[in-house]
This record gives structure tokens, C-alpha cells and sequence, in this order.
């Protein structure tokens, strides 16, 4: 039986949080009261079932299994980081970050009889299909969008090779993250003009909405897409990359940008840079992006 209590510990250390208790906030960690109250909800894939304060989701994965629908309503926005990492792979998964008496559950729940579909995959038909047969599931990064769910389908794991494991085992490589941060040099016009664009918001927005605008302007094609940010991202790259990787890497360094336009404006810049290197980069476009 899994440990519910050591498990909220290690999801708590992790994301370095604890309990809001201006919040109300409370963990459930004992399985078997989680699982008394699914039981006691009787609850099946026809269901919609919309939870208020999920906290860090220990019943909401349970819910998740059982039900058509996981609507979760979370005002904690730590708790939201939390719940999408944990569910997002969840084809049935949706979370609200709102306070729930600001929320119109009616229309809600109106919306969600009317244009909602909960979609399943060929693992699932299948399953529903063969209900007395034995099923052993593979897994590992999702090839289709509607097979994703695979525990939902096949239940919990029995084992899992993870990267450490395969590290260990020589199957592959270690992979290593390094925290880099580049200070954009943006022009006095384009930061005046976001300036006024935030004290426009200002006067007409809470805190909330100017922070979530925030993370979406600088994502921003016109910013990203900068001539001068572009400038200062591939000058960095290239002088990591020649002082520091060139001479250890055997395979190849990849850039991800953020659209097409921006891939193709780091492509030739790198090769105002190095002109000898038309054969040494090449730009790769996927039919998703």
C-alpha cells in the first residue's frame, strides 16, 4: 500500500512549500479515508466531478481514475504548479486557478454537458472490450494524444526503468541541466512601450492577472524575436558552446526556438558569425510547431 504520508513529504521538500494555513489548508495522507471517499461516491465514467481545493492532488488521483472528468478549482497558485506536473498527461484532467466563490459552477457545469467530450483511446476501447483479460502495458513519452493516460488504462506500475536506472545500466547517457540566465537587450522604445502597456493594466487588473500577463508578454514573438535579443542569445550560445563544449561533446548541440521565424533568425545569424559553417548547421522544423 503506498505511504501517503511519506509521499505528501517528499512532494512538499520538492517544491519547498508548506501548508497555507491562511487557506484552510489540510493533506490528506492516510489511503485508506481516500479511498473511502471515492468508494463512498460511487463514482463512474459517466460522472463529472469537480473538486474544490485539491491541495497537492492525493485525492484527486484517485478521482482521476475513476471518473469521466477531474475539474479541480485551486486559488493556491503553488498548489496549481503542482497539480499540472503531477496530471497533466491525464486526458480527463482540467484545473481552474480561481477562488471558488468567484466561480459560476452553474454555468460551468452547463458548459462542460454541452461541448464536453471525454476522449479515449484504442487502449482504453480495447480494455473496455476485454474486461476478464490480462493486461501488461509498456510505456514511456506518449505518441499519441488520446493513448497518454496509461495507468488510467492499465493501472498503477509495476516497475519503472527510470534515467538513473538506465545511467547506471551504461543504456544511456547522462543528461545535465544548467541554469543560464540572459539579460535581453531591448531597445528604450520597446521597454517603454511594455511599461505602458502595465500601467494601463494596472488601473484595471489585480496583482494576479498583471503577473499571469507578464509570463505570457515574455513569450512574446515580438520580443523573443528582438534583432538585438537575438544578437545577445546567439553570442552567448556561441561563446559557451566554443569555450566549454565543443571539445567535449561527441554528438550534437541543439537550439530550440521559440517559432519558426526565430529559429531561422538564429540560423543565419550563426552564420554571420561563422559563414564557415554552412555544413556544420541546419535548422529542423517539426509539422507541430
Amino acid at each position: 500500500m503506498e505511504n501517503l504520508y511519506n509521499k505528501t513529504k517528499f512532494i512538499l521538500k520538492k517544491y519547498n512549500i508548506s501548508a497555507n494555513k491562511s487557506l484552510g489548508q489540510n493533506f490528506l495522507i492516510n489511503q485508506q479515508v481516500v479511498e473511502e471517499i471515492v468508494k463512498s461516491a460511487n463514482i463512474n465514467k459517466e460522472d463529472l466531478i469537480i473538486e474544490i481545493g485539491p491541495g497537492l492532488g492525493t485525492l484527486t488521483q484517485f478521482l482521476l481514475e475513476e471518473a469521466g472528468k477531474v475539474i479541480c478549482i485551486e486559488l493556491d497558485t503553488k498548489m496549481i504548479q503542482i497539480l499540472n506536473d503531477r496530471f497533466s498527461l491525464f486526458d480527463n484532467f482540467q484545473v481552474i486557478n480561481q477562488d471558488v466563490l468567484k466561480t459560476d459552477l452553474k454555468t460551468l457545469i452547463k458548459n462542460e454537458k454541452e461541448t464536453g467530450k471525454i476522449k479515449i483511446g484504442s487502449a482504453r476501447i480495447i480494455r473496455n472490450s476485454l474486461p476478464n483479460a490480462t493486461y501488461i502495458g509498456f510505456t514511456g513519452t506518449p505518441i499519441s494524444t488520446k493513448d497518454k493516460s496509461t495507468r488510467e488504462v492499465f493501472g498503477n506500475y509495476i516497475d519503472i526503468y527510470d534515467m538513473t536506472q538506465a545511467v547506471e545500466d551504461g543504456a544511456t547517457r547522462p543528461v545535465y541541466y544548467e541554469s543560464r540566465v540572459l539579460k535581453l537587450k531591448l531597445d528604450e522604445q520597446t521597454l517603454k512601450l511594455i511599461d505602458q502597456e502595465y500601467d494601463i493594466m494596472a488601473e484595471n487588473a489585480d496583482a494576479d492577472v498583471i503577473e499571469q500577463s507578464k509570463h505570457q508578454l515574455g513569450k512574446m514573438e515580438a520580443i523573443l524575436g528582438n534583432d538585438q535579443t537575438i544578437d545577445s542569445l546567439v553570442t552567448d550560445i556561441l561563446d559557451h558552446y566554443e569555450n566549454n563544449r565543443a571539445n567535449l561533446l561527441t554528438g550534437k548541440a541543439m537550439i530550440v526556438a521559440y517559432s519558426r521565424p526565430i529559429a531561422l533568425k538564429i540560423y543565419h545569424k550563426i552564420l554571420e558569425i561563422h559563414p564557415d559553417w554552412t555544413e556544420k548547421v541546419a535548422v529542423v522544423m517539426t509539422s507541430s510547431n
